[in-house]
């Protein structure tokens, strides 16, 4: 199929990266709309690939993501996987989420919850490729919808014209030989044409429902394979373009906005293991220091009654840091205040 319409775009934002100059800019929580009722089809398409262009940096890669539908008036660019990584990483009310998967498809929007059924299980698979990229194959996807109840939706690729060559005769670049007929110097033409009448392929999925946008988004990655991430700061979802073992995402941090994840993460990864470090530390020196002096008072019950009520209470602390609810500097303070035999322990 021949097109030329992917030109009037709006820039899908999520990540609130730059975008081109002269661009139509659009995030999560604004998304223009024409609600037309009567057709609910919709298509994702994605272009991947290089050509021999070079810029600054070297060989021009492709990666783009169109989201469309041409009754809704919606045109939406943005890097390949990045909408369906945005969109599987909700955790909170993904109804007022703004995300554009919800404007595709306002029937099932009104009942998808960040615990719905199919999105639990789409993670679960997304966490055992995280884990084991073995899972991440063709067949592995099948199985997956198959136990889902679910398929692939219908796909097809597109060829693109380039802007300016719509009318571009290929038979023109290539002076026919005798005995030619016109299959062979169409084709011939083509391929002499290089990339300059026609852009890489599009491949187009036409889709219903959110789930197939979800599964047509997973499919291309895996066919692709593009590789699956989990942010080890923010803990969303990701596609690693560049290098498979990316560690971090390029949203904006949660615990910084200045920064993006790629620049806070490694610094909170490094501070957290030189607490971690500390409070194991400081932890042991305390707990020895109270067991000897259990230990050298082996007829008071007093000390080791008190002793047992203070490992009681450092548990509950323990557990607390591990799981996030109290920093390393909360619990070392209380490490500090109750690390001595306290005679009043009965009164506390």
């Amino acid at each position: 199929m021949l097109y030329n319409d992917y030109d009037d775009i709006v820039i899908y934002n999520a990540y609130r990266v730059k975008a081109p100059e002269g661009a139509r800019v659009i995030d999560r929580i604004q998304l223009a709309i024409y609600n037309i009722e009567g057709n609910k089809m919709f298509t994702i398409a994605f272009r991947d690939g290089t050509h021999s262009e070079k810029e600054c940096e070297g060989v021009a890669v492709f990666n783009e993501e169109y989201l469309r539908d041409p009754y809704r008036q919606i045109n939406i660019k943005s890097k390949i996987g990045q909408t369906f990584m945005d969109f599987v990483s909700i955790s909170g009310d993904i109804r007022n989420s703004g995300h554009p998967y919800l404007t595709l498809d306002e029937d099932t929007a009104e009942n998808v919850t960040a615990d719905s059924w199919f999105l639990v299980q789409l993670r679960k698979f997304l966490d055992l490729g995280i884990e084991n990229e073995e899972f991440f194959t063709v067949s592995s996807l099948m199985y997956f919808l198959h136990i889902s109840g679910l398929q692939i939706p219908a796909f097809y690729h597109e060829l693109i014209y380039k802007k300016g060559k719509e009318n571009t005769c290929l038979e023109d670049l290539v002076p026919a030989t005798e005995g030619m007929d016109h299959f062979e110097h169409s084709m011939r033409a083509f391929l002499a044409s290089g990339n300059k009448v026609f852009q890489d392929p599009l491949m187009t999925y036409e889709c219903e429902t959110i789930e197939d946008a979800c599964i047509a988004s997973l499919h291309f990655l895996i066919t692709h394979k593009f590789h699956i991430r989990k942010c080890k700061n923010c803990g969303r979802y990701f596609v690693a373009y560049l290098r498979s073992d990316t560690e971090y995402c390029d949203r904006r941090s949660p615990y910084n906005v200045n920064k993006t994840c790629k620049e806070d993460g490694p610094k909170r990864t490094f501070d957290a293991s030189v607490n971690a470090d500390t409070v194991k530390k400081t932890l042991q020196k305390v707990d020895i220091a109270r067991r000897m002096r259990v230990s050298r008072n082996p007829d008071n019950a007093d000390i080791k009654q008190e002793y047992e009520a203070w490992k009681k209470s450092m548990r509950k602390m323990r557990d607390q840091y591990y799981s996030g609810g109290i920093t390393a500097e909360y619990f070392l303070d209380w490490l500090e205040a109750h690390k001595r035999y306290n005679q009043d322990w009965k009164t506390k």
